[in-house]
């Protein structure tokens, strides 16, 4: 995705989130302060991208991985307070990642899964996910 694509597509999820820009930055500063990691398991690289550019400039701390077989060492490594993940990304896909990540008794990070699996509020519910998005995703309402 070309970046004035990303940079017209910021533009619409700001305005589309209805905040008015003082609050928008009084926000932003309080997100810096609390070093807020967000961490992403994609392995398309423009999706990686767009998310990361998003949530960096709302002022989050933003690590992305194209693999997941090291999801324990890496939450243990980075101590995300979220973690975004993908269900089919290489080797072991989202869902076994994320039972690892249950199985050892790393339950206290929250973690969203997305996909355009037509399944993914049952996969969701099955294993425990604190939530999902649906790709592709819609910066509308």
């Amino acid at each position: 995705m070309p970046a004035t694509d990303i940079k017209s597509e910021n533009q619409k999820v700001y305005e589309d989130s209805r905040i008015n820009a003082d609050d928008y930055n009084k926000m932003k500063s309080q997100q810096n302060s609390q070093n807020i990691v967000i961490l992403i398991y994609d392995d398309d690289v423009e999706i990686s991208f767009l998310c990361k550019e998003i949530l960096s400039k709302a002022g989050y701390h933003v690590v992305t991985r194209s693999r997941c077989e090291n999801i324990c060492s890496d939450v243990e490594e980075l101590n995300p307070q979220i973690i975004l993940m993908d269900l089919w990304i290489p080797t072991i896909g989202g869902e076994k990642a994320i039972e690892l990540l249950r199985e050892k008794s790393m339950t206290n990070v929250p973690v969203i899964i997305f996909s355009a699996n037509a399944e993914i509020e049952k996969i969701s519910k099955r294993i425990n996910a604190n939530g999902f998005l649906e790709k592709p995703f819609n910066s509308h309402p």
